[in-house]
């Protein structure tokens, strides 16, 4: 059965790939719409030609990244 554009791309894979482009961007901020809409396009045309993407990490981007809720790091909590 091949995937429709109607499918479901779950937040946390835009969101982990939206990240990785301003990380290959080299951080700079003010563009995560942009990289938002690359990464869901990206991955709406993996999704389209029958590939699937990476399994569904259970965690968000914040906590791969060492963040609390608020932004502030753990580190910077304690």
């Amino acid at each position: 059965m091949s995937k429709s554009r109607d499918e479901f791309i779950p937040r946390e894979r835009i969101e982990r790939r939206a990240y990785e482009l301003y990380v290959e961007r080299g951080r700079e901020d003010g563009k995560d719409l942009q990289d938002w809409f690359a990464a869901e396009q990206e991955l709406r045309t993996k999704y389209d030609s029958g590939d699937v993407p990476p399994k569904r990490s259970t965690r968000s981007v914040g906590q791969r990244e060492g963040k609390v809720r608020g932004g502030v790091s753990r580190s910077a909590a304690n």
